[in-house]
């Protein structure tokens, strides 16, 4: 080495890069999938479930907001349907007084309100299976499927429920106008929709 030629060796050490910390070497284990250090993991992750949290809290809200639509719709057929029903036979029951009225009428207001409610119940496109919770849970907390396959049943099972309820109502409003109808075992006299339910009952 020529005598003229310097290396200035403290240079040479500020120029390397500095050593692993500790902290740095301790977030590296072979216990971690694919061993990523754990800062990357525990990013990934995080980052997975508030992308899932963010799916789940929007697919919970349309389908809780679909399935109220469908009952509301079904509940304003029965309504409107009602409404005319009961317009329609009052007016026909006009020629048996105000009792001929008010019997018409509830009879109209039976008979339409379940002709809306079954109207829209057949010609409704709602189906819960088609808002069921996505059960693509990633790498992480694949346990959550399960939970979501639990939530997207308890929608079927509440429409199961309400159909068997309207059913259920369905007969009870059949019977009361067939006992205002035929008079029941009241012997033919004009009876109002609420005598001929407690008869029913």
């Amino acid at each position: 080495m020529p005598k003229d030629e310097y290396i200035d060796y403290k240079e040479v050490e500020r120029s390397l890069p500095p050593p692993p910390s500790i902290a740095y070497k301790r977030s590296f284990s072979f216990d971690v999938p694919d061993n990523l250090g754990k800062g990357r993991f525990l990013k990934e992750r995080g980052l997975e479930r508030a992308f899932e949290l963010k799916r789940y809290e929007d697919e919970l809200a349309s389908a809780e907001e679909a399935q109220e639509a469908d009952w509301y719709e079904q509940d304003l057929y029965s309504l409107i349907f009602g409404g005319a029903g009961a317009i329609g036979g009052g007016i026909a029951g006009i020629g048996g007084g105000l009792g001929g009225v008010l019997k018409g009428a509830s009879m109209g207001w039976t008979g339409g309100s379940e002709a809306g409610k079954w109207l829209q119940h057949f010609t409704s496109d709602y189906d819960p299976k088609d808002y069921a919770l996505s059960l693509d849970t990633g790498k992480h907390d694949v346990s959550e499927r399960y939970k979501w396959e639990e939530i997207s049943k308890d929608f079927e099972r509440a429409d199961e429920s309400r159909m068997w309820e309207n059913v259920a109502a369905t007969g009870k409003n059949l019977g009361t106008l067939w006992m205002m109808y035929s008079g029941g075992p009241l012997g033919g006299s004009n009876i109002t929709g609420e005598e001929a339910g407690a008869w029913v009952v």
